[in-house]
């Protein structure tokens, strides 16, 4: 038969079509023979075989792919994207004043804290404090932000219960600016929120908990 050639049969290890061989790669996956089982005792070897043959390459390399960028994001090689961050203009609250737990309503125009089970912008989930002297010069919200960035991020998954790398909520940190810093302020608030797309969605209850 043109396009076969014939070759003694081998017996076969599983069910499958393709005779199963070489070490195991992943979640029982196999190196696949290249043969496929053709009429009676004879193997036939064709197009359909090479073209089963290339999907199980292609699949190796898209687990191989799957499982290498995971262990990178674990060692830190690759780092998660950030989602969910809220412009910091779009709820002007400032740092002081507030305790983990706190609801604030308002955020846009005069924050107030409100009893959680009322609507509400934004919930505070995390404070810090930059340790520097009152008298050092503002140090700029570059650095500031990354203070809060690692801060925040250490809170979250403690009050949340979830990955912030994964929560479907907005997140959001404030922190002094160069008057408030020549001021002495020097806390930083951590808060948590519903949003749609760029901007705030008012909330009733708490998300404390809530593994979102």
């Amino acid at each position: 038969m043109a396009g076969l050639v014939e070759v003694p049969c081998k017996p076969c290890k599983g069910t499958g079509s393709l005779e199963r061989r070489g070490p195991q790669l992943n979640a029982g996956m196999y190196e696949p023979c290249p043969f496929c089982h053709g009429s009676g005792s004879t193997l036939q070897q064709g197009a359909g075989c090479i073209a089963s043959t290339i999907m199980w390459i292609i699949l190796g390399f898209l687990v191989i792919a799957i499982v290498g960028g995971v262990a990178l994001r674990a060692l830190g090689i690759i780092g998660a994207p950030e989602t969910n961050v809220l412009p910091e203009a779009n709820a002007p609250v400032e740092a002081g004043g507030y305790s983990v737990g706190d609801c604030v309503a308002n955020a846009k125009a005069t924050p107030q804290i409100v009893a959680c089970d009322q609507t509400h912008d934004l919930e505070v989930y995390g404070l810090a404090r930059v340790d520097l002297p009152t008298g050092e010069a503002f140090p700029g919200d570059d650095v500031l932000h990354a203070f809060a960035d690692r801060a925040c991020e250490a809170a979250f998954e403690e009050y949340v219960g979830s990955d912030i790398r994964s929560t479907s909520l907005a997140r959001n940190s404030f922190t002094p600016n160069a008057e408030g810093w020549a001021k002495g302020k020097r806390d930083v608030a951590c808060t948590v929120s519903e949003h749609k797309l760029s901007e705030l969605a008012p909330v009733a209850g708490s998300l404390r908990g809530s593994k979102r």
